[in-house]
């Protein structure tokens, strides 16, 4: 789940979802990873006090589970520079267990957001597994 600094975050979930069914030979970075009945999802998340949305996230199993990029919507009167994303790791089945948490360093936006404006931020954002 990931979220904009520095901020207000309400976005809807968009999920992703990699299986543990895929083959090594297919995706050789998940050939580490257990087999058996296990899911990878990455989605945004609601975050009270911060003013960028991530209304959407896309991710690549083939590249380690990774967040390769994001949608951001600046919900803010100012104009956003730079973000920096966070994100959680959470047991599927009690998403208020926290098993992980993280952030990025701040990655500065290739031209400015301004008040009620949407950009995508196309970049390796974050990887949950050896690539």
């Amino acid at each position: 789940m990931l979220a904009g600094h520095p901020s207000d975050h309400q976005a809807p979930t968009s999920k992703i979802e990699c299986c543990s069914s895929q083959t090594p030979s297919a995706c050789p970075q998940l050939a580490g990873l257990p087999r058996g009945t296990w899911g990878f999802s990455a989605g945004p998340t609601a975050r009270p006090g911060y003013p960028v949305d991530v209304p959407s996230v896309t991710s690549d199993a083939c590249r380690g589970l990774a967040v390769t990029k994001v949608q951001l919507k600046n919900r803010s009167a100012k104009t956003v520079v730079a973000v920096r994303l966070t994100w959680d790791v959470v047991e599927r089945s009690n998403s208020n267990h926290i098993l992980l948490q993280g952030q990025t360093p701040l990655i500065w936006l290739k031209a400015p957001l301004r008040a009620g404006e949407e950009a995508a931020l196309e970049q390796f954002i974050v990887a949950f597994a050896e690539r």
